[in-house]
C-alpha cells in the first residue's frame, strides 16, 4: 500500500472502511474541504483497535498528498483528491478543485496534471445535495512521505525518482531484494484489429488497462477471442470503446463485434474489471434521426470467468466492478465477488429521434442481453446504496434484458454514516424503535 494514515487494516470483509478515520465536519458539509481535529478512539461505533490520530495532530503539512473519502450522506460516493492545502491548527484539508488559478487541475475535464490517477481533482458533489465531505465521512490520507511508517508501505518521490519502501517482516533489503515497476499504460491494444485469439496469457501491472480497444467512426475491432487469461494488478481489465457512425456511410455498416472472454480471471484491479461503452458523440440522433439510431458494438460474450477484488481505488468516484452498454451481449456462468460498490452495472443506450418517455421497446436503440447463471457475492464492501447487479436507466431504458438463474448473496452495503443516522436497533433490519425510521440501507 502507498504510505497512508490511518494504516491499512481490514478485519471484516464487508466493512472495508471500518478502520478509516471519521471526519468531524464541516457541518452540514463541504464539496472542497474536510475537517478532523479529534481522535476516534473510544467514540460510538469505533472499533476498539482503530488507530489514533487526526488531521490536527498528524504532525506534518499534508499539502501535495491525497485524500480518499466517502460522502457523509450515505457513503454512496468515494472521492480521491489531491490535497491543495492543509491547515494544521484546525485540522482542515482543502482539495484541488480546478478553480481559477489552480494550474494542476483542468476545470473542464477534471484531469489533474501529475496526479495518479489523473482524475484526482474536482469538487466532491455528486448526488449528495452539496454535503460532500461532512461529519460522517470516513477517510484516509496517503501518498505523503511522512506517512511511511509501516511494513509493506511505500512512497514514490516523483521529483527525485526515488522509491522508499519498508519491507515486510523477514524480507531482507539486500542484493536479492527485487522491485517490479509498471512501465506500460496498456498491455494489448486491439484498436482496429481483426481475427485474433489470445490463449493462456498472464497480463499484469498496467497503469491504465490490460486490454484496450478504442475505435473512432472509421475503425472497428472484430472477431477477437480471449481464453484462459489472467489479468491482475492493473488499473482496469478490459476497455472497449466505439464511436457510432451514420448509416449512410461505409463506416456505419461495420461493427465492433464478436469479442469473447472465456475461462479467464480479472482480479485486483484499481478500477473495474471492464468498461464497454459506445457513444453517439459524432452521430447525433436528435439531428440525423434514423441515420444514427443504431448501435455499433454488439455480439460480446463473457462466460465462465472470475472477477474479484475490484474498484477499491477507482479512476472515478464510484467503485463499481464493471460498466457496459449491452447490445446482443451474453454474460453467463461468471463469478463476481469482492467489489467496492455495484458488482456490475449496465448503462442504457439512447432512444430514437422524437421518442418520449415512457419508451416503447422499439424506441430503444441498444438491447438484447442475456445475464444467466452468474454468482454475484460480497459486493458493496466499501460503498452503500448498491447491489450485485445494477441497471440504471436514467432518462432512457433497457430493451430485452433477460436475467435468469443468477445468485446474489452476502451483499450487505454497510455504511458508517447510515449506521450512525439510523442507530441500528437489536431488531435490525426493520426499523428504529426510538424514532420509527425505516432502515435506509439498500440490501442486495
Amino acid at each position: 500500500h502507498a504510505a497512508r494514515a490511518p494504516n491499512f487494516r481490514n478485519v471484516t470483509n464487508w466493512k472495508r472502511a471500518e478502520h478509516w478515520w471519521v471526519a468531524d465536519g464541516p457541518t452540514p458539509g463541504s464539496t472542497t474541504s474536510l475537517v478532523d481535529a479529534t481522535d476516534d478512539t473510544g467514540t460510538l461505533l469505533a472499533p476498539a483497535d482503530i488507530e489514533a490520530g487526526n488531521l490536527k495532530t498528524i504532525g506534518v503539512n499534508l499539502s501535495g498528498g491525497y485524500l480518499r473519502a466517502l460522502d457523509g450522506l450515505n457513503s454512496h460516493w468515494m472521492w480521491y483528491r489531491r490535497i491543495k492545502s492543509h491547515d494544521q491548527t484546525t485540522g482542515t484539508v482543502t482539495i484541488d478543485t480546478g478553480a481559477a488559478g489552480v494550474s494542476s487541475c483542468d476545470v473542464g475535464t477534471g484531469i489533474c496534471t501529475g496526479c495518479q490517477p489523473k482524475y484526482a481533482c474536482g469538487v466532491a458533489n455528486e448526488d449528495t445535495n452539496g454535503q460532500g465531505f461532512s461529519p460522517l465521512s470516513k477517510y484516509y490520507v496517503d501518498n505523503h512521505p511522512y506517512l511511511l511508517d509501516t511494513a509493506g508501505e511505500y512512497y514514490v518521490d516523483k521529483a527525485t525518482l526515488r522509491l522508499f519502501v519498508i519491507p515486510l517482516p523477514g524480507v531482507a533489503m539486500d542484493a536479492s531484494f527485487t522491485v517490479e515497476l509498471s512501465k506500460r499504460r496498456v498491455a494489448i491494444d486491439l484498436s482496429n484489429t481483426f481475427n485474433v485469439t489470445f490463449d493462456s496469457l498472464s497480463i499484469e501491472m498496467c497503469d491504465d488497462t490490460a486490454v484496450y480497444s478504442s475505435n473512432w467512426i472509421d475503425s472497428n475491432t472484430r472477431f477477437v477471442t480471449m481464453r484462459s487469461l489472467n489479468m491482475q494488478l492493473s488499473g482496469r481489465g478490459l476497455t472497449f470503446i466505439k464511436t457510432v457512425a451514420p448509416l449512410n456511410t461505409a463506416n456505419g455498416l461495420v461493427n465492433t463485434e464478436h469479442v469473447s472472454l472465456i475461462q479467464s480471471t480479472v482480479r485486483h484491479m484499481d478500477d473495474g474489471a471492464m468498461l464497454f461503452n459506445q457513444g453517439w458523440w459524432s452521430c447525433s440522433i436528435a439531428t440525423l434521426g434514423a441515420l444514427c439510431s443504431h448501435p455499433q458494438m454488439r455480439r460480446f460474450y463473457m462466460g465462465h470467468n472470475q472477477f474479484y477484488e475490484l474498484a477499491f481505488r477507482p479512476f472515478g468516484d464510484d467503485g463499481t466492478g464493471g460498466y457496459m452498454i449491452g447490445n446482443e451481449l451474453v454474460f453467463e456462468n461468471n463469478l463476481v465477488r469482492n467489489v467496492a460498490h455495484n458488482g456490475l452495472q449496465f448503462i442504457p443506450g439512447p432512444a430514437k429521434q422524437a421518442a418520449t418517455y415512457p419508451y416503447a421497446s422499439s424506441d430503444l436503440v441498444a438491447g438484447t442481453v442475456l445475464i444467466k447463471d452468474n454468482i454475484f457475492e460480497w459486493t458493496c464492501l466499501l460503498e452503500s446504496d448498491c447491489g450485485g447487479l445494477k441497471h440504471w436507466a436514467g432518462d432512457f431504458g433497457f430493451r430485452d434484458h433477460l436475467l435468469v438463474g443468477n445468485v446474489y448473496r452476502n451483499i450487505v452495503g454497510w455504511s458508517y454514516s447510515i449506521q450512525m443516522q439510523n442507530f441500528i436497533p437489536t431488531t435490525w433490519p426493520y426499523y428504529n424503535p426510538v424514532d420509527r425510521k425505516f432502515w435506509r440501507m439498500v440490501l442486495g
